[in-house]
């Protein structure tokens, strides 16, 4: 080797030399770290702070033994959903649901298409507990690795709360927030007119009342038709009145009248709230359509309360 090469080489790693031994011993260290992760046989588990079946309102978890059971339910509706077996998927829900909810099948067809138009992922939460009623927050998303795709509309997620409870033995599901349906046989009677509670719809976040209502008199009779507040209300063990959100329609009664009519209230299944009484809080008794129509004043007007 000619001396002129030699000084060039010698020149080379005095100006390099430790550029060049730190990138040879980094170069170790990776062999060596790539080497000892080959040999490690035993993955360290993922450590997580996700608990399905802990409650989020802190109101008692989900027993043991129904928390695998639990899952598989789920589990197995999101999967006839997916494949599209509407009928397999029906048939988890609990009969209340099924009668209430979904009476058609073809109006539980287009919720599955709806929820599932392609095939989705999804993960569950326990969210609150009652009186062996298990309210899951179900989280409905799609599979972006399945996908391959990551963009706003795979990132979207659509939730709702799944109501597990045991009907017959067996553990069934019901959907849309709905708890189910508990008859009832409450009435108030007088000349006038008689009020019958028939049943109350139960879902997560509210409830609805559904009423049946005749007018006995030759009178026009006006229960709700929004003109002032708490109309129709309830008494609470709270102590306070807790007035409709909603009436699907005006409840007014021609003479002679019956018809059916459904009031909602704001009221959550894991409150502690006992309802009292329902009160009706200005009843309008009219000769007539023309009269209410027309502004005249009533020829009574009354407040009256049905005891729960």
């Amino acid at each position: 080797m000619g001396t002129k090469i030699k000084t060039t080489i010698i020149d080379f790693f005095k100006k390099h030399g430790k550029k060049i031994i730190i990138i040879l011993f980094v170069w170790g260290v990776i062999l060596a770290i790539n080497y000892f992760v080959g040999k490690m046989e035993d993955v360290p588990e993922i450590q997580t702070n996700y608990k399905p079946h802990e409650s989020v309102m802190e109101n008692g978890n989900v027993p043991t033994d129904l928390q695998d059971p639990v899952e598989q339910l789920i589990g197995q509706f999101v999967e006839n959903c997916n494949n599209k077996d509407y009928e397999a998927a029906y048939n988890l829900l609990t009969e209340d649901c099924k009668n209430n909810i979904y009476p058609d099948m073809e109006l539980f067809k287009q919720y599955v298409d709806s929820v599932f138009p392609n095939k989705k992922i999804y993960n569950i939460q326990n969210f609150s507990n009652k009186d062996e009623v298990y309210i899951y927050t179900v989280n409905i998303l799609n599979d972006i690795l399945a996908s391959g795709l990551n963009n706003e509309k795979d990132e979207q997620v659509y939730s709702e709360k799944y109501i597990v409870k045991k009907e017959n033995g067996q553990l069934k599901l019901s959907i849309r927030e709905y708890v189910g349906r508990q008859n009832l046989s409450y009435m108030y009677e007088d000349e006038y007119m008689k009020i019958k509670i028939e049943s109350v719809d139960v879902k997560y976040d509210n409830i609805v009342y559904n009423l049946n209502i005749t007018n006995k008199s030759e009178n026009y009779i006006v229960y709700s038709d929004y003109s002032v507040d708490y109309e129709i209300a309830l008494d609470t063990s709270e102590g306070l009145k807790r007035r409709a959100d909603e009436v699907l329609e005006p409840i007014i009664l021609d003479k002679l009248e019956t018809k059916n009519f459904s009031v909602k209230f704001t009221i959550f299944y894991d409150e502690d709230t006992v309802i009292q009484d329902m009160l009706f809080d200005y009843i309008r008794i009219y000769e007539s359509d023309e009269d209410y129509e027309n502004g005249k004043n009533p020829i009574d007007d009354f407040a009256i309360k049905i005891k729960f």
